[in-house]
């Protein structure tokens, strides 16, 4: 091949975690790193390292080394150690896009702590596949090249546009064979003599140059040596040398792998593939495998991730820009700590859940610490902002309350809730019903306009210990009630809470029965085995059988889910139930479903092999299946204590729906899928898998576009559609399994402990958009908090207050937060569609000027703009980020 470019590509890969823990494998690293600055001084035509995309390395180093940081420093202020685009190396699947985005953030804001600027390629070199915005988030940080080989097959060409649904695009080359260390494993990495002398070496060389240009319709050719944990090769300089000799036409560069995109920009003619890579292994290689069933191991992990991150883009980085318009002190260096503690989870190794037992103890660390920084951040704003209570009027034992809401989401949420009321004891007013059998406080609350609100109390913890702030706590009657309440955007509603002369009673309920419940949308029907049924009342349409079990062996591991080949499977549609009516209020009626299942205990190996055992466990599985008069869906939590081994265990939503497509939530996007599985890939090394990836939100239309869809606030992270009679759409709730890595077995990967989930079943009609169940799943996932103040009689309520909204058809919220450098306030929408439309941000003060920002919040151009209202058009499937200036 003329004209033949050849790039050596030197790297490491580093995995944080996995085999060992973080500190076995910093240990290395140090060693490693103190090698690497010894080559770079020893050998000056040793040009170029790529630190694998990540800069936490960084950090890790100089923790224990802080002496060789200015070495380092001059060695990546040269270029000679490229750093970056991440913080860490993540799995795209199981993380939020606004996780992805703060990764690459950090990354970036990193390589400007060492005085050098991140490494522009999106190097992705070990994730088990991609999604489909990739290329779109990745051009958003001024990123246009990428590599990759995980979710596509061997026949691929080598380089090829990725693209994104909204058009977006990177250069990308595709990884093969061995992978990203594959020069060190075909060439060297098993020879005892390595010298340049050997034959044996120059053979293997060429071999792999040539089978290179063979798979490569340009005259690029990339040698990767970089394998797992890996020095950087000493004969790195004589290997160049030669190859120079051995192709003198061809010109070899020991550099930024850059150069080779922008090589690549002049060829017009690269072939495009659009949107996720996510295809299984063909060949009997050592590296390709998609290695799909680590989207549902270790499911406690990716709940406590799913929290966190919940916690920070819903809750309180929301709450650092409102305490922005609100003049309200608090300190946003917590919540870049938050993100540093969850982003080190991210790894795929890590987040994954196929590392050893230690690993995943120090993750659930990690997330503590999350949670811990974001509940006091977010008690402080409330604390704050809260009304002063009245204490002239509670000594007089003549006084109301006022419960404040907040609604921390973009839109006006008009929901039936639960919550607290920490009334103080000997409160002025109670009542019992005839004889004295139980003290109910006697209250009745009213809105605003002065509309009396009907209520349910649903429990009462008398002298209930409750921390107020910091060390303070009061002994409370804590009375939790179910209402409708109506919170606008971004902003908080009072409700006034009365003393009442005479009981309190609302004999006025939601129609329901002994198995039954239902309000003008939809009907919810139990059946004696504890499936639910959902009528779709607009239409007609029903939805049985919901929510059974089907339950498996599994001897796998962390990476992939293996029954045995004397395997069961056990349903649990003949388990028996009892049914209970737990909850029956004005707006509201919940059923607690208790459902005895017997499955095997676990895995018995003997002179047959493996199989379940004859032996049998009972799990218990509570549900408890609410509606409420507003709701177009049935809102269910679930739990059961795993105490079964060695299985894998789904639940299973037939839809009755004929359509061979169905969809799922993913980041920045909806992916819609064909059920089933292509049977063409039986003989592959890794056949097509039913599993495929989602971020909680999956369903199924039929030709009207009518079906039903499962909104899971977290955690779940698998799903399946199978091309059956019944339509039907499951979801993997966990997978016990005792072989981890480089181990003999080990206890924490079985999650013998209760587990819990929280997710909604929802009916979908013609006029259901993709923004409503990503809207569905935000209300799920943020909570609503809530303040209770003493005040005298007649205190007038304030007028709710709207902070920030966002409003359009299909353009969604993805994240309110201060801008990094603390100047404006950050709003970022997407459109999950294939139609044009527009978000309108309205804010509560006036804005001095606005403008689009890429994903680095870098400036792109200024937008126009009125008194405090932005208009912002959001093509399909786009996501935009503006820049708000008060």
């Amino acid at each position: 091949m003329k004209n033949l470019d050849i790039f050596y590509f030197s790297s490491t890969h580093w995995d944080r975690e996995w085999y060992q823990d973080f500190q076995g494998f910093r240990y290395r690293l140090v060693k490693m790193v103190d090698k690497l600055i010894n080559l770079f001084e020893n050998d000056t035509e040793y040009k170029t390292f790529h630190f694998d995309g990540q800069t936490v390395v960084l950090e890790d180093y100089v923790q224990i080394r802080p002496e060789m940081a200015e070495k380092l420093k001059k060695l990546i202020n040269a270029r000679r150690i490229l750093v970056g685009p991440w913080y860490v190396m993540p799995d795209e699947f199981l993380v939020s896009g606004e996780s992805l985005i703060k990764n690459l953030m950090i990354g970036h804001e990193n390589a400007k702590k060492w005085e050098s600027e991140a490494w522009k390629y999106g190097y992705v070199c070990d994730i088990f596949g991609h999604i489909a915005q990739m290329p779109q988030i990745f051009n958003g940080f001024s990123i246009k090249y990428s590599l990759l080989g995980r979710g596509t097959t061997e026949d691929w060409p080598a380089f090829f546009k990725w693209q994104s649904p909204d058009g977006s695009e990177c250069i990308n080359y595709k990884l093969d064979v061995d992978g990203y260390g594959d020069f060190y494993r075909e060439v060297y990495g098993s020879l005892n003599d390595t010298s340049i002398n050997n034959p044996e070496v120059i053979s293997r060389i060429k071999k792999y140059i040539d089978g290179e240009t063979q798979r490569s319709d340009y005259p690029v050719v990339i040698i990767m040596d970089g394998t797992d944990h890996a020095d950087a090769f000493e004969r790195t300089t004589e290997y160049i040398h030669k190859i120079a000799q051995m192709y003198p036409n061809a010109r070899i560069r020991h550099t930024n792998l850059c150069e080779q995109g922008e090589l690549l920009e002049k060829y017009d003619d690269l072939p495009t593939i659009k949107g996720e890579l996510n295809y299984t292994a063909q060949y009997l290689h050592g590296y390709l495998h998609l290695i799909t069933n680590t989207l549902s191991s270790h499911y406690p992990i990716k709940k406590a991730n799913d929290e966190c991150q919940n916690l920070l883009e819903k809750e309180a980085e929301p709450l650092c820009a409102f305490a922005k318009l609100k003049n309200i002190p608090l300190n946003r260096s917590f919540l870049n700590l938050a993100y540093k503690y969850l982003i080190k989870n991210h790894p795929h190794d890590s987040i994954c859940g196929c590392s050893i037992d230690r690993v995943h103890k120090d993750m659930e660390y990690r997330f503590d610490q999350v949670k811990g920084i974001c509940t006091e951040f977010t008690q402080d704003y409330i604390y704050i902002d809260k009304r002063p209570d009245d204490i002239n009027a509670l000594r007089e034992n003549n006084y109301e309350n006022i419960l404040t809401l907040y609604n921390t989401l973009p839109f006006n949420i008009d929901k039936t809730i639960t919550t607290d009321l920490p009334f103080k004891p000997d409160y002025p007013s109670r009542y019992s019903e005839p004889f004295g059998y139980e003290d109910i406080n006697c209250f009745k609350i009213y809105d605003f306009n002065g509309n009396e609100i009907p209520y349910q109390v649903v429990k009462m913890q008398r002298n209930y210990s409750l921390r107020l702030h910091n060390q303070i706590r009061e002994s409370v009657d804590l009375h939790t009630i179910t209402f409708r309440a109506q919170i606008p955007a971004s902003g908080k509603s009072e409700y006034k809470i009365v003393p009442a002369k005479t009981a309190v009673r609302y004999l006025k309920k939601l129609k329901s029965g002994v198995n039954y419940a239902e309000n003008e949308f939809i009907r919810l029907d139990i059946s004696n085995n504890g499936t639910l049924s959902i009528l779709n009342k607009k239409n007609g349409k029903v939805y049985n059988n919901l929510c059974n079990f089907a339950d498996d062996g599994e001897i796998g591991d962390g990476w992939y889910h293996v029954n045995p080949i004397c395997d069961r499977r056990v349903f649990s549609n003949g388990s028996p139930c009892t049914i209970e009516r737990v909850e029956q209020g004005p707006s509201r009626c919940v059923f607690k479903i208790t459902k005895y299942f017997e499955t095997p205990a676990e895995i018995i190996t003997n002179k047959n092999g493996k199989s379940r055992s004859e032996k049998y466990v009972t799990l218990k599985f509570i549900f408890y299946a609410g509606l409420s008069e507003e709701s177009k869906f049935i809102d269910v939590k679930l739990s059961y204590d795993n105490i079964a081994k060695d299985h894998r265990l789904r639940m299973l939503i037939p839809t009755g729906i004929k359509e061979d497509k169905y969809f799922s939530g993913q980041a920045f996007c909806f992916i819609e899928r064909k059920a089933g599985i292509d049977y063409s890939t039986q003989d592959w090394r890794e056949t097509d898998q039913y599993e495929k990836s989602t971020n909680g939100i999956i369903g199924k239309r039929d030709a009207q576009k009518d079906g039903i869809a499962v909104v899971f606030a977290n955690g779940i992270h698998e799903c399946a559609a199978f091309d059956d009679e019944e339509g039907t759409l499951a979801v993997t709730l966990s997978r016990s399994f005792s072989t981890t890595v480089k181990t003999n077995g080990e206890t924490k990967c079985q999650i013998n402990i209760p587990l819990e989930y929280n997710f909604d079943i929802s009916v979908l009609d013609s006029e259901t958009e993709y923004s409503s169940l990503v809207k569905q799943q935000d209300i799920l996932a943020a909570n609503i908090h809530n303040n209770f103040v003493i005040t005298a009689p007649g205190t007038p309520l304030a007028k709710a207050e709207s902070l920030l909204s966002v409003s359009g058809k299909n353009a969604v919220t993805s994240i309110i937060k201060c801008s990094e450098d603390g100047k404006g306030i950050i709003v970022r929408v997407f459109n999950p569609s294939n139609e044009q439309d527009s978000a309108k941000i309205s804010i509560c003060q006036n804005i001095k000027k606005a403008e689009l920002v890429n994903l680095n919040e870098e400036p792109q151009c200024e937008i126009a703009c009125n008194k405090n209202e932005v208009n912002l058009k959001v093509e399909p499937w786009k996501i935009k980020t503006v820049k708000i200036y008060l």
